[in-house]
């Protein structure tokens, strides 16, 4: 594949890149309806498919170096290379590489805030989910006395954890 077609190449992968973070942010939204609704269901498989689109993604990563490592040999650069330092010789491809390369960066910071903001949700759910556990159950690491009574008990909601 000769330099332009390691430019289209790459221009190819990046947009399907960017379709796969259009479509996990997506999924992002439908995880905080569901962490909202509190749809157990619907955010198992959510996270299913969140899943799926992060080794689609990986895979399309992967490709995305094995083409840029290309066009750095190429040109004579580290194999190191990243897009901006080899942008000034895509020729025909520039303008769709910078495009692609700028909604990128917009689509991941996008999807990067939307990940910190179900991450949160799902840390407070998981607080409250263990300070309900807590009530129902008492304390945790109870010491007996010699006469075999519990030390510093107080009386649980439920004696027992099924």
């Amino acid at each position: 594949m000769t330099g332009e077609g390691l430019f289209a190449a790459l221009t190819d992968l990046l947009s399907r890149q960017n379709q796969l973070i259009i479509q996990l942010i997506q999924f992002g939204r439908e995880e905080l309806d569901a962490l909202k609704n509190n749809d157990m269901e619907r955010l198992v498989a959510i996270t299913r498919l969140q899943e799926d689109a992060g080794q689609q993604l990986a895979a399309l990563e992967a490709d995305r170096v094995s083409v840029q490592q290309r066009l750095a040999g190429e040109l004579n650069m580290d194999p190191g290379i990243t897009l901006r330092q080899v942008l000034p010789y895509a020729g025909a491809n520039k303008a769709d590489l910078e495009r692609i390369s700028q909604e990128l960066q917009e689509n991941y910071a996008r999807l990067q805030d939307l990940h910190e903001v179900n991450r949160l949700l799902i840390r407070q759910s998981l607080g409250y989910v263990n300070r309900l556990l807590k009530a129902m159950t008492g304390p945790e690491g109870l010491t007996y006395t010699s006469t075999g009574q519990v030390e510093g008990a107080k009386p649980a909601l439920i004696d027992k954890m099924v």
